[in-house]
C-alpha cells in the first residue's frame, strides 16, 4: 500500500538577496533520477516576504520514512540563504468533494 508524504523545507531568508538566490537555486532543480520525489513546489509567505517553503510530494510503499538524501542534500544547499527547517508530512486524513 502507497503512502502519500510530503517532505517540506521552511527557508528564513538572511536578506531579499538571498530570498531570490534561494529562488534561482530551486529553478535549476532537476527531478530526474531514481531517488527524486515526483513533485516539487515553491511557496512563498504572503505577510513575511524572507519566507519560502520547498515542498517535495513522495509517493511510497516505506512505512518507516526517515529524511530523504535528495531533501538532506536540498536543505543543505538552502541553508546558505536563510534558517532551515526540515519536516516530513503524512496524511491524517482526507475528504475530497463530490
Amino acid at each position: 500500500m502507497n503512502m502519500n508524504l510530503i517532505e517540506m523545507i521552511h527557508v528564513r531568508s538572511f536578506s531579499a538577496e538571498d530570498r531570490q538566490k534561494a529562488i534561482d537555486l530551486f529553478d535549476g532543480l532537476s527531478l530526474k533520477g531514481d531517488n527524486t520525489p515526483g513533485r516539487i513546489s515553491l511557496f512563498k509567505h504572503e505577510s513575511l516576504p524572507t519566507d519560502l517553503n520547498i515542498c517535495l510530494y513522495w509517493d511510497t510503499d516505506n512505512i518507516n520514512w526517515s529524511r530523504s538524501d535528495f531533501c538532506q542534500t536540498l536543505s543543505s544547499a538552502f541553508k546558505y540563504f536563510g534558517w532551515i527547517s526540515h519536516s516530513i508530512w503524512t496524511p491524517l486524513k482526507e475528504k475530497t468533494s463530490c
